[in-house]
C-alpha cells in the first residue's frame, strides 16, 4: 500500500461535503458522476482514516 501526502486541506461543508483535490482525482481518474465507496480504517495507534474507492 502506497500513501500519497496531498499537502492541501479542505472544509467540510454544512451539508457534509468535501471537494477531492484534482491531483488525487486525476491518480484514480474520477470523473463527474462516478460512484465512490468510502470506508473507515482505524490504525493499530488508534488515528482513524477516511479510505475511499471507485
Amino acid at each position: 500500500m502506497k500513501l500519497f501526502a496531498e499537502n492541501d486541506s479542505r472544509k467540510i461543508d454544512s451539508l457534509g461535503r468535501v471537494t477531492i483535490p484534482k491531483g488525487m482525482r486525476n491518480r484514480m481518474g474520477l470523473r463527474e458522476g462516478d460512484e465512490m465507496w468510502f470506508f473507515n480504517l482505524v490504525a493499530d495507534d488508534g488515528i482513524e482514516y477516511i479510505a475511499m474507492s471507485n
